[in-house]
């Protein structure tokens, strides 16, 4: 997942996105994406992401992009490794 998304998201702003990655669905579930699939949906996308824009959806894109930080991911991935044994 490309950086800018979580920038975006920690700035407030709502990151409209290409159809790119499966990864985006859960992001696009959750309210902290808007993704378009065709040129039409994407600029949709940008005009829903515009009217959209209040001081307290700003504040809930922030708080959860800011918690986006490689620290944190390390912590998932580090929750992954205590949980498989290593193969050797």
């Amino acid at each position: 997942m490309p950086l800018k998304i979580f920038e975006a998201l920690a700035a407030g702003i709502v990151p409209v996105c290409t159809d790119f990655s499966v990864d985006l669905e859960t992001l696009e579930r959750d309210g902290y994406a808007v993704v378009g699939r065709s040129a039409e949906a994407f600029i949709a996308g940008v005009e829903r992401a515009v009217t959209g824009d209040t001081p307290e959806t700003r504040r809930r894109l922030s708080r959860f992009g800011q918690q986006q930080t490689w620290h944190a991911r390390w912590g998932q991935m580090r929750a992954v490794l205590d949980e498989e044994p290593l193969s050797r």
